[in-house]
């Protein structure tokens, strides 16, 4: 489980990250929920754990919720102003924001929130993160609705209200990364963001200012360890281990590299007839998933008649720390390939890049809302 505690301060204002934790996920395993009443009290240590080391208690809660177990419904509300010139106020966003979270087709038992808001002045159909301030007779607002996909989330949720935890609202974390680390440009003209996992990868595609879609696929770090696993005959524990001294590389400069991967595994996993080491077989073994990988994703956007090959793609999730994936995704992707990090040193790994851009999104939309509650079933 990712926690992040930031100090919201004003809009424009750079936010403040206190505090980063990573706690073990109690009462799931592989992803999957089987003892509710552990998760409920490894967040509600987790919790106190974060709250005693700020010697404060956290103000607001918000949740990730993904691809995995949502789906997303695009929304569109506007309002228009008696003079040309009139500048947009706080009131006035709060008052949009509230019409499009109340539309009537947010009234289904299957939403659970509206979030990741775009406006556009004028209907000039140029996206814009902030409008207050600025003059204009129209405003329109585009946000996105989230439905969950199966009983899952609900599950998280009640057990956030049974450790006592009540959340203030859900961020989709594609939307935030895509707000966050992708230009306006990119945002505009098409691009990629690839989140890979332990347990699968989800995509999101943006294009025309806005998220297109969003793909979720069960392939993942895990899927790696099992090609290694059945491929090499080997344990799983040996599997993972592999996967991260060999991993994608193959070029000199990565064979260097495995040079100096741990000799027991050279060793144990000796060779075929021809000598060459099996562990070598690594780097082709996770090429080949990789390749199905990029292509089925390719197949899902393009029946939802996207065309994702040529545009850029970032890269962010635990996996994208395995040796070379990022050079070999710059050779088998048509467009530029770079990683998206975090620009704090709070944050070691990418696998916080999500929670980080969360905190950014939930202060540059003004999401902090104290009246709103998400309901636990």
């Amino acid at each position: 489980m990712h926690f992040m505690v930031g100090r919201f301060e004003q809009p424009g204002h750079s936010l403040r990250v206190c505090r980063v934790h990573l706690a073990e996920s109690q009462g799931m395993r592989n992803g999957s929920l089987f003892d509710p009443w552990q998760l409920t009290e490894g967040i509600r240590h987790a919790v106190e754990t974060i709250e005693a080391e700020l010697e404060e208690s956290i103000g607001g809660f918000y949740l990730c919720v993904d691809a995995e177990s949502s789906a997303l419904v695009k929304l569109q509300s506007s309002v228009a102003f008696d003079d040309s010139s009139h500048v947009i106020s706080e009131d006035d966003v709060q008052r949009l924001l509230h019409t499009l979270r109340t539309s009537p087709s947010v009234t289904a038992s299957s939403t659970i929130d509206i979030f990741g808001v775009m406006y556009n002045l004028g209907g000039n159909g140029v996206p814009c993160q902030d409008p207050r301030g600025l003059r204009s007779r129209v405003l329109e607002a585009h946000g996105y609705m989230l439905q969950r996909r199966n009983e899952t989330l609900l599950q998280y949720l009640r057990c956030l209200k049974y450790a006592r935890i009540r959340v203030r609202g859900l961020v989709h974390p594609g939307l935030a990364v895509g707000e966050e680390y992708l230009t306006e440009e990119q945002r505009r003209e098409g691009a990629l963001i690839l989140d890979l996992g332990y347990e699968g990868c989800k995509l999101y595609y943006f294009f025309d200012g806005h998220m297109q879609a969003q793909v979720y696929l069960p392939i993942g770090g895990r899927t790696f360890c099992r090609d290694i696993e059945v491929v090499l005959n080997c344990k799983v524990t040996d599997a993972q281990q592999l996967k991260y001294a060999f991993g994608f590389g193959s070029s000199d400069e990565e064979k260097a590299t495995l040079g100096e991967a741990p000799q027991q595994h050279v060793v144990e996993y000796h060779g075929d007839e021809d000598g060459e080491p099996l562990a070598s077989l690594v780097p082709r073994i996770l090429q080949a998933r990789m390749d199905q990988l990029l292509g089925l994703a390719e197949e899902a956007f393009q029946r939802e008649g996207l065309t994702v090959r040529r545009c850029p793609l970032g890269l962010m999730g635990g996996e994208a720390l395995t040796l070379g994936i990022e050079r070999y995704l710059s050779r088998a992707w048509s467009g530029e390939v770079h990683l998206i990090h975090p620009e704090v040193f709070q944050v070691p790994l990418p696998i916080f890049t999500g929670t980080y851009a969360m905190l950014h999104s939930l202060q540059r939309l003004g999401f902090v809302d104290e009246e709103s509650d998400i309901p636990s079933g």
